[in-house]
């Protein structure tokens, strides 16, 4: 995770803390900065990471209301805050995030995202023949894999690394020649099937053209934030 954001947002409860800063001043701030990751910047990984602290620093202003049960942010929930961006603190966030197709558009050229349709439309069309599926992953497996260079920066590319390592395997299990290539020791009694590998990459490829939600997993340790795609 890039800390430079997150390190702003220490500075701004310390400085709220010192009375440099009023509750007026860092309720304003922090609403004006969730409210730009609600519209759009919640793709990228950097701010993702930091939503869920800014949606409650932006109440620590507001005046409580019991009946539309809204509270301001406490002390104690700034200082929690603070300490897990710190790093004194390690915490695991789940949440659920639907990416909107025109960010798609905009993160990936059009043959790549035509490709995906097509990936979609040929796999619902060819469920019943299993070589001609086979056949048609193989030659995709080339074409997705060629970049995979640089380190995430949105959702959008997690949700691409996820769609090609389900591609890798699909074409290792090609490549087995009917063998199976896993192993397993001790296994519960659930069994892996290929069918299960083709629904996930359904459903990763819906998330990337905008149709579907996923989860996502966010983890705080030793204030360095990570996230990771549940498909």
């Amino acid at each position: 995770m890039n800390k430079i954001f997150s390190k702003l947002i220490i500075q701004k409860i310390e400085s709220y803390f010192k009375q440099e800063l009023s509750k007026e001043e860092l309720g304003v701030w922090a609403k004006k900065e969730y409210y730009k990751i609600i519209i759009g910047e919640y793709i990228f990984i950097e701010k993702l990471l930091v939503y869920s602290f800014l949606k409650k620093i932006a109440t620590v202003h507001i005046e409580e209301d019991d009946v539309n049960d809204e509270y301001p942010a406490s002390i104690s929930e700034m200082k929690a805050i603070s300490s897990i961006l710190k790093g004194e603190t390690d915490t695991v966030i789940f949440g659920e995030v639907r990416v909107d197709l025109k960010f798609s558009k905009k993160q990936m050229d059009k043959e790549k995202l035509h490709k995906i349709r097509e990936l979609k439309s040929t796999i619902e069309s060819s469920m019943t023949n299993e070589d001609e599926l086979q056949l048609y992953l193989n030659q995709l497996e080339t074409y997705f894999l060629v970049e995979q260079t640089a380190l995430p920066v949105t959702v959008i590319d997690l949700l691409e690394i996820f769609m090609n390592n389900l591609l890798i395997k699909l074409g290792i299990q090609a490549l087995a020649s009917g063998a199976d290539p896993y192993f397993s020791l001790y296994p519960k009694k659930e069994k892996r099937t290929k069918d299960s590998e083709i629904e996930k990459l359904l459903k990763v490829i819906s998330c990337i053209l905008g149709e579907e939600s996923f989860e996502v997993c966010m983890i705080y340790k030793k204030g360095i934030g990570s996230i990771s795609v549940l498909v």
